[in-house]
């Protein structure tokens, strides 16, 4: 991945923000659900397997500016944000070829500060509401 287009938007209507520039790693964790197995005295056992879980987890330059992507999960922690992943490029459009993420987290503030003579950067893990969309068409108006 040399490229990525990466937004989030915490309130429909309102203007998209890109932090492509922000970020040095942005993926789609998938975790499976855990399987509860209840065996019964006739010897028969049955499972049940819980739904997976997706996060978005990102690693990122603290940029606490006005503009900065940490300044932007700080002033928004907990809100539910809308999210748009494009692995293929900032530019690419969402086809067959080109599948983006769209989905909804909840947004969590990040760390502040760091150790002395590194750069200072934040990882950190943002749930999703619901299993996020594999989008292979552009977003409805």
């Amino acid at each position: 991945m040399k490229t990525a287009k990466f937004s989030l938007s915490v309130d429909q209507g309102t203007t998209v923000v890109e932090f492509q520039g922000d970020a040095a790693d942005v993926h789609i964790e998938v975790e499976a659900g855990d399987v509860v197995e209840y065996p019964t005295l006739d010897g028969n056992v049955a499972s049940n397997a819980e739904a997976e879980t997706y996060s978005l987890v990102m690693r990122a330059g603290q940029d606490y500016s006005a503009t900065g992507l940490a300044r932007y999960l700080w002033d928004n922690a907990g809100a539910t944000a809308d999210v748009v992943l494009n692995a293929f490029g900032a530019t690419a459009a969402p086809t067959d070829a080109t599948p983006e993420v769209r989905g909804q987290v909840t947004l969590i503030p990040v760390q502040y500060g760091g150790e002395v003579s590194t750069f200072a950067e934040f990882e950190v893990t943002l749930p999703f509401l619901s299993k996020p969309e594999l989008a292979t068409a552009a977003a409805a108006p």
